[in-house]
């Protein structure tokens, strides 16, 4: 019988979230500080759209999506699903 999310969750290694969250913020901010110089000569030169959000609104968003990717990482690999791999999910996301 295959369990559910709940169960699957509460019986997965939790101390493994906080490293699948830890890697993708390291990946963030490595992306981050390799782009830092370039983006501030060639963004401001685009021709933005009239509904392009403020450019302060980028760093609170990239910072609250990384952990999620994590934590959705993070359950892909530990979520049960009887009859599929999880490697190619897992592959996508790391690619």
């Amino acid at each position: 019988m295959a369990r559910s999310l709940t169960t699957a969750v509460r019986e997965c290694p939790v101390v493994t979230a906080p490293g699948a969250i830890l890697a993708c913020e390291l990946i963030g901010l490595t992306a981050a500080a390799l782009t830092a110089t370039g983006v501030e000569t060639w963004y401001p030169a685009l021709t933005r759209p009239a509904l392009a959000p403020p450019d302060w609104v980028f760093g609170p968003v990239w910072t609250a999506l990384y952990p999620q990717m994590g934590i959705a990482a993070w359950l892909v690999r530990w979520t049960p699903a009887p009859g599929t791999s999880r490697r190619p999910a897992l592959g996508l996301f790391v690619a």
